[in-house]
């Protein structure tokens, strides 16, 4: 069933300390960026799968090479609301509702978003719309982004009483075109792409011709003469592109987890993943296994591998870890260690589960909800100074620098470990420089 909201919004995230002139410094927008960051994980709506959020900062990060502004350390999140919405802020950071994915026909549209959304940071949009703004008092940032993103009473309650409420017609006046602008870019990007560019214009038409089409106009400036426009620029173009594996499951599962359906599809595979899936959330892993066993004897992709482990795992068979290496084998390294970190814990051998973690954390950036696996397995195994220092380090790739300086200092306090005292210290201090630093920027 598709939302009744159909929205996609370029969040437009401003100073909070007044009005704000002139051209915005790169550690502004760091530091904004870093406020916007810190809002979307406080707000607890990034979805807890490891798989779907690698995969849309790896789709992201290709489009993103392809961009104008390769420099800018780009953030890809998909967030749990079953709006059609997208949004971009300050510092490369840009998110994805799960509702927008679930919308999508196929891949390529999604890139489309993405490369849409990407082409608003690259073309510094929001430094033009604060310019441009510089008179109004609008000092909204956690605000609109929770507000939009949550549903939370307090945001909306606050953006009502704002000036911004009687100021969105004005703002949408004066955003037209950036609009056109991000089109014309990502339309670049998407021809240098190997996904099909016409996407991006047949999503439009889409979205025009949708029956909620007023509450996505009064938010986005999107008409008829745009859609037009993107056809006729992009028709020469377009090619036939596949959908990827990824793609296909991961829309199976969040439709299911949206849902709490199967989701419709010609593709077998795609059944037969969305039914395993489905069975295994339920808890009946053994009629899941009966769909993933069906499945394995003719997909070789990494998500089935994860899946049969995770399955395989419940019912207690040790096959369960083959399955996690197979994956690894084959490009989903941290996806797989995450879930069989995950398995062996359940299975009481935490102490591998933090040896292959500590190990992949030592080669691999690693994403915070790895992280914060770590930390919850040392939380459980009573190990209480490594379990805040990987606290903190989750807490430092959500842009949460107070909480963690806190978790960092503790860890400290209690640590025995002079190798981990040492890396506490540095920690600290880097962290204080980098805390200080931002309470200096206006």
């Amino acid at each position: 069933m598709l939302p009744t909201r159909y929205l996609i919004i370029f969040v437009f995230i401003l100073l909070s300390n007044g009005p704000y002139a002139g051209s915005m410094e790169s550690l502004k927008e760091k530091k904004l960026g870093n406020e916007t960051l810190s809002a979307i994980w406080r707000s607890n709506i990034v979805i807890d799968d490891i798989e779907a959020q690698i995969y849309i900062n790896k789709i992201g990060a290709k489009l993103a090479k392809i961009s104008s502004n390769t420099y800018t350390p780009f953030k890809f999140f998909i967030t749990r609301d079953p709006s059609v919405n997208a949004f971009a802020s300050w510092d490369g950071i840009i998110g994805v509702n799960t509702g927008l994915l679930i919308f999508t026909d196929d891949e390529s549209e999604l890139a489309g978003i993405l490369a849409h959304e990407i082409s608003h940071i690259t073309q510094k949009h929001l430094n033009r719309f604060l310019d441009k703004n510089a008179s109004q008092n609008i000092y909204l940032i956690g605000g609109i982004l929770a507000s939009v993103l949550v549903n939370n009473p307090e945001a909306s309650k606050a953006i009502l009483s704002s000036s911004i409420a009687n100021n969105i017609q004005n703002q949408i006046n004066f955003t037209r075109e950036h609009e056109w602008e991000a089109d014309r870019f990502a339309s670049d990007i998407l021809i240098k792409s190997d996904f099909n560019p016409i996407a991006l214009a047949t999503f439009f038409q889409k979205m025009i011709s949708s029956s909620d089409k007023n509450e996505f106009l009064r938010t986005h400036p999107l008409n008829i003469n745009r859609v037009s426009d993107n056809l006729s620029r992009l028709e020469k173009h377009k090619k036939h592109v596949q959908n990827s594996d990824s793609y296909n499951f991961i829309k199976a599962k969040i439709h299911i987890d949206l849902n709490k359906k199967i989701i419709d599809s010609d593709n077998q595979d795609v059944i037969d993943y969305s039914k395993a899936y489905e069975k295994y959330v339920n808890g009946w892993f053994s009629d899941s296994k009966k769909y993933i066993d069906k499945l394995i004897e003719h997909s070789k992709s990494g998500h089935v591998f994860i899946l049969a482990g995770r399955i395989y795992s419940e019912l207690g068979d040790s096959k369960f870890n083959n399955f996690f290496e197979y994956a690894k084998n084959i490009g989903f390294k941290e996806e797989a260690i995450y879930y069989q970190s995950k398995a062996l814990k359940k299975n009481n051998k935490s102490n591998e589960a933090i040896k292959n973690l500590k190990l992949l954390l030592k080669t691999e950036n690693g994403h915070a909800l790895t992280h914060m696996l770590l930390a919850n397995i040392y939380k459980d195994s009573n190990k209480t100074d490594r379990f805040q220092f990987q606290e903190a380090e989750s807490l430092v790739k959500q842009g949460r620098f107070a909480p963690a300086l806190m978790f960092y200092e503790q860890s400290k306090a209690n640590t025995s470990d002079e190798n981990l005292f040492q890396i506490l210290t540095s920690k600290i201090r880097d962290l204080k420089q980098k805390i200080n630093i931002y309470d200096q920027v206006d």
